[in-house]
């Protein structure tokens, strides 16, 4: 392991991964409960509150400064709070007004130091982008200890703040204590991002928190799963982040945190079971088969009304039944590459599977027409169209239960036979 090489570089390794997967846990309940840029504007407003506190103190105990981020953070809580429920602002607009006027205070405070001289030496600036290659033992076991109270806080009242993130009214229909798990979760909120800052700082730390979560929402619908996938996630970007840092001196721990971050939730989105290439995949394949049925049904209805059942010239079919020219081509190519109909000596001829799969179109096509009009009682002029769509979708039970709900019917409702199984 590289690390071993370097203590110091061993102490950010083990920070970043305890960060980044503690913060990952927490931003589940948060991405839960759609609280996403709640923790962007604790993030921001945790800046004032940390100088403020080195102000008042004098000195740069992580102790005394986190007081000061918990205090600030969680009023940033409140006034947006207030200014949803008594200003009647939108949600939206209410969080961004509470960042924007709690980082300005920081920024101002921070320019204040700046021009005092104390500001170098306090070394407040790393808060806002982080230094995680600054971590010492110390500020390791600190920050382990601080991260426990995050991991108990959700498994001691796991099931209730489960409750309460996925609907607040049942769980007070419930009778659950929803005013303290609302604090209870707002403070965990705060207590985390503060812990973070200075791997990640103000600017990236509600990134640490929500990008896991959001990447792992495209793996699994497992809570569990999700908790997990969002701590090994967090963990591996952080690991990776330290890595870099390590093997390229210019580089730091905490914004390569954040890019890597970024690259598995882009990975997730694309390549995920929920992700867009599978969907793309799932559509690309889903219009093939459409096309693939609709010809070979269409070949089934135009040898029914042939005096020769048999063969089958294509351009002849190619042009009946609504078929577009493009359908057609697609269907017909797929037809040919799956050998479900072959050429003869007077033309084409379905094979023995073409046949199969071509009479089940037309069955349940027909079979679906017949029970629309039965028992839902829609006219019969739009039956076809109807049919023309659920055709593709019923499957092999379904199929069954309709041939029994219907006494094995020989006939649709335009007299026309319904092939055998």
């Amino acid at each position: 392991m590289i690390f071993a090489e370097d203590y110091n570089t061993l102490i950010v390794a083990l920070g970043a991964v305890l960060l980044s997967s503690v913060s990952a846990v927490t931003g589940v309940f948060a991405y839960l409960r759609k609280k996403a840029l709640s923790g962007d504007v604790v993030a921001h407003s945790v800046l004032p509150g940390i100088i403020l506190a080195y102000m008042a103190t004098g000195i740069r105990n992580p102790f005394v400064l986190l007081l000061g981020a918990l205090f600030t953070g969680g009023l940033s809580m409140r006034v947006s709070e207030w200014l949803t429920t008594k200003a009647r602002l939108k949600e939206d607009a209410a969080l961004a007004f509470t960042m924007s006027v709690f980082f300005a205070a920081g920024i101002f405070l921070m320019h204040f130091l700046q021009t005092s001289g104390a500001l170098a030496q306090a070394g407040i600036q790393d808060f806002l982008f982080g230094k995680a290659a600054a971590l010492s033992l110390e500020d390791l076991l600190w920050l382990g200890s601080a991260a426990l109270v995050v991991l108990l806080s959700v498994v001691l009242f796991y099931k209730p703040v489960l409750v309460f993130a996925f609907s607040p009214s049942f769980a007070a229909s419930a009778g659950l204590p929803v005013r303290f798990l609302s604090v209870l979760l707002s403070g965990v909120l705060v207590w985390n991002i503060s812990i973070s800052l200075q791997t990640t700082g103000v600017v990236m730390s509600a990134a640490l928190m929500i990008t896991p979560a959001a990447a792992a929402r495209f793996w699994t619908d497992s809570l569990k799963k999700m908790f997990l996938l969002s701590a090994v996630f967090g963990a591996t970007a952080g690991l990776a982040g330290a890595a870099v840092s390590y093997l390229a001196a210019d580089m730091p721990t905490g914004p390569w945190i954040v890019v890597v971050l970024t690259l598995i939730a882009f990975t997730s989105f694309l390549f995920s079971p929920k992700g867009r290439v599978r969907k793309w995949w799932q559509a690309w394949s889903h219009r093939r088969t459409l096309a693939l049925e609709n010809v070979l049904k269409n070949i089934y209805k135009y040898l029914e009304s042939e005096a020769d059942p048999t063969y089958f010239m294509p351009r002849a079919v190619s042009g009946k039944y609504g078929i577009s020219g493009e359908e057609w081509k697609k269907g017909w190519r797929q037809a040919l590459a799956r050998n479900l109909v072959v050429k003869g000596s007077n033309g084409y001829f379905f094979t023995e599977k073409g046949r199969s799969l071509a009479a089940r179109v037309v069955r349940l096509h027909r079979l679906w027409e017949l029970y629309i009009l039965k028992y839902a009682r829609i006219p019969e002029e739009w039956v076809h169209a109807d049919a023309e769509h659920f055709e593709h979708f019923i499957s092999e039970k379904i199929e069954k239960d309709l041939l029994q709900l219907l006494d094995n019917p020989e006939t649709d409702p335009h007299q026309k036979p319904i092939p055998g199984l």
